[in-house]
């Protein structure tokens, strides 16, 4: 059985991708899956609240609290925010993923440019250590 997973990558890990991959000259319009691979890094919703949960105010929920809690908040923003929200298609999260049936992505070209544009040897993992770094800052 499949573990669950925290399908994320750093953000200034992909923010550097884009600007190199924007500005490394190859014309015409490309397209790269971003995506976290490492399905077995033990990275989950569950250790990124356990790592920020000193962080106030932090309320736990179960899937469908949740879900109607976004809903509620992304249906009260002001119009011009609310298009360029998530709202349109929500009910892609209206049931949470069941592990082991996630598509998987090809990730291949984005590796490739992490290597060849940044000199990253792979997707960078969300681990404990990594997860710890980011909730220690937003404090």
């Amino acid at each position: 059985m499949c573990q669950p997973h925290l399908d994320g990558i750093p953000a200034d890990v992909v923010a550097a991708a884009i600007g190199a991959i924007t500005l490394d000259g190859e014309p015409g319009h490309r397209t790269f899956r971003v995506s976290n691979d490492h399905r077995d890094d033990g990275s989950s919703l569950d250790s990124l609240a356990r790592a920020i949960e000193r962080v106030p105010p932090l309320r736990y929920f179960d899937h469908a609290a949740w879900y109607a809690e976004l809903r509620s908040q992304l249906e009260t923003l002001d119009e011009p925010t609310h298009r360029r929200g998530p709202l349109p298609v929500i009910e892609r999260w209206s049931a949470p993923a069941i592990p082991g049936e996630l598509v998987r992505l090809d990730t291949m070209r984005f590796r490739e440019k992490l290597r060849a544009l940044l000199g990253l040897d792979d997707v960078p993992s969300l681990d404990a250590a990594y997860l710890e770094h980011m909730a220690g800052s937003a404090l």
